[in-house]
């Protein structure tokens, strides 16, 4: 039997051909063809400093998936198939079934069998011609337009989940002369107003303030006059009132970032793998316009959290997104080793996304709107 250990803090772990990993004969964890880690046997029969290191620690992670590829290799060499001698296990020629059913491409090739808990993702093509036209009211824009395009990639929830809703608040200054210029401002826009008499009272109020703060006020347009703004700090040690205050700037849109690892077992899911990873990459291309002269966005993506079927009922909601990033790392466990067939033996896809349009409180209060126009989520628990 093949097997691969390690030294970790003393204790000698190792990984045998069930990808089960052991210290002194007791299972601690089984590895996943995904390089996911779940307990093999009770939690409370594995020391809880190991369960924390196992959490925390990056070296012991790449410990044990190191291990386990070096495991997959072994076994391919041993196997009674020439071709494997070229790489590492040879793949199950004899699965060539695809993940493929009813418009969804799922990885694992099995993962639509199992009641398991999913992300989609689906592309949608951007059409944003006559976004001025009258149509949705003055000032404001018409809706992108989406169309679908098969298939919907599905994949198991990543372990780390996270989202991070912010708004853009920056800070301010108004000093007590920019204060009154504005008001005078204001007062004279007013198709009302007399501005004669709003250009008297501005002047005879300018003058009795600088009567009584001569001095202040006039280093401070010195300073404006001749480019020196700290021109009355420097002189008379004092400023103006700032009135510093922190003030709303506007809407901020939330970047996701997503990380799969994909270990084909099959040739069918080999080709899986394959069909994935081009997917992202295709739906993400800039498109080239008949002529080359103009270039037309990408594909965008509408991503689902889904508990049976349904929107996830614990997890975030997230509106149409443009996918920024597409990384592939080919060989994820450190080393070079492919199938007979040239497949690798394992790949990690990185994919970092970003909102086209902002969370509002109509999200929450009215529905969440994923933008495409065709569905609609009222009263989840968490929302957007």
């Amino acid at each position: 039997m093949s097997s691969s250990s390690f030294l970790y803090n003393g204790e000698i772990y190792e990984i045998g051909e069930d990808n089960i990993l052991r210290s002194g004969g007791v299972p601690y964890i089984s590895i996943s063809p995904d390089g996911t880690f779940q307990f093999a046997g009770n939690v409370g029969d594995v020391r809880s400093s190991f369960v924390s290191a196992l959490a925390n620690d990056t070296q012991l992670q790449q410990n044990i998936l190191t291990a386990y590829g070096k495991v997959q290799s072994n076994v391919a060499t041993t196997d009674s198939n020439p071709d494997s001698q070229s790489g590492s296990e040879a793949i199950q020629e004899s699965d060539t079934s695809t993940g493929e059913s009813s418009g969804l491409l799922f990885y694992p090739n099995d993962l639509s069998s199992t009641e398991q808990d999913i992300v989609t993702f689906q592309a949608h093509s951007y059409e944003s011609g006559g976004r001025v036209d009258v149509g949705s009211g003055w000032g404001v824009l018409n809706p992108v337009k989406f169309t679908p395009l098969d298939p919907i990639i599905a994949l198991p929830i990543q372990s780390s989940i996270t989202d991070q809703n912010s708004v853009g608040w920056e800070s301010d200054t108004m000093n007590p002369i920019e204060i009154q210029a504005a008001r005078i401002s204001r007062s004279a826009m007013n198709p009302e107003s007399d501005v004669t008499n709003i250009a008297t009272e501005a002047i005879q109020g300018a003058l009795v303030k600088a009567k009584q703060h001569g001095e202040g006020v006039l280093t401070y347009l010195v300073g404006q006059a001749i480019g020196v703004n700290n021109l009355q700090s420097r002189l008379l040690g004092q400023v103006l009132n700032p009135n510093l205050e922190l003030l709303f700037q506007g809407p901020q849109l939330r970047p996701f970032n997503f990380t799969f690892k994909l270990s084909p077992r099959s040739s069918g899911e080999a080709k899986t793998v394959k069909e994935i990873i081009n997917y992202f990459k295709k739906n993400m291309a800039v498109k080239r316009g008949e002529d080359a002269i103009f270039l037309k966005a990408p594909n965008v993506f509408k991503i689902r959290y889904q508990y049976k079927s349904d929107a996830h009922p614990g997890l975030n909601l997230i509106k149409m997104c443009a996918l920024t990033n597409c990384s592939v790392d080919y060989t994820p466990l450190g080393s070079y080793a492919t199938y007979s067939d040239g497949t690798m033996v394992a790949y990690t896809m990185t994919l970092s996304f970003q909102e086209l349009t902002p969370i509002y409180d109509t999200d929450y209060t009215e529905g969440f709107d994923y933008g495409d126009g065709q569905d609609k989520v009222v009263n989840h628990p968490i929302g957007a």
